[in-house]
C-alpha cells in the first residue's frame, strides 16, 4: 500500500486528489501511510487535495482538508519545486471551495492570501492562474 510511483507519488496522494476521505483515513490509520510525504516535485497531500474536484462532492474535499491539517499536521502553505502552494493548485482547478476554506481556516487577511498565492517560480500569482483558467474576476480579487 505504501509503494510510490516513479516520481514518489503515493496512493495516499492519489486518494487526496480523488477527494476520498474514508480512503485517506484508512490509509493513514490502518496502513500508517505518511500524510507528510512529498513526491519528487515536493508536492504533498495538501497540493493533491487542493486540486481535487471531489468525486464524493466538494464537502468531502473540505472535510479532507480539515482532517489533513488538524489530525495529520499537513502544511497548506508549503511550496513545491515550481513555487506553487496548495492555493496555486486550487486556483488552477478553479476550486473555489478550497480557496474559501484556506482563507477562512487560516483566518487569512488579504496579505496572508497574497503570501500564500504569491509569485511562483514562473512569476505567476495564484490569482493570475485563476484568471488564466477562466476564473471569474470578482472572486479572483483575493
Amino acid at each position: 500500500v505504501n509503494i510510490s510511483s516513479g516520481d514518489g507519488t503515493t496512493p495516499l496522494m492519489m486518494a487526496c486528489y480523488g477527494g476520498y476521505v474514508s480512503t485517506v483515513k484508512h490509509l493513514v490509520q490502518t496502513h500508517a501511510s505518511d500524510a507528510l510525504a512529498m513526491n519528487d516535485w515536493n508536492c504533498g497531500a495538501a497540493h493533491f487535495v487542493a486540486m481535487s474536484l471531489g468525486n464524493e462532492g466538494t464537502d468531502s474535499v473540505i472535510a479532507l482538508c480539515k482532517y489533513l491539517k488538524h489530525d495529520c499536521g499537513v502544511d497548506f502553505g508549503s511550496r513545491q519545486k515550481q513555487g506553487h502552494t496548495p492555493l496555486h493548485k486550487a486556483a488552477s482547478r478553479k476550486n473555489r471551495h478550497v480557496i474559501e476554506w484556506l482563507a477562512n481556516e487560516t483566518k487569512s487577511t488579504k496579505q496572508d492570501m497574497e503570501d500564500l498565492g504569491g509569485l511562483d517560480d514562473g512569476g505567476n500569482r495564484a490569482s493570475c492562474i485563476w484568471f488564466s483558467v477562466g476564473g471569474d474576476e470578482d472572486f479572483g480579487q483575493w
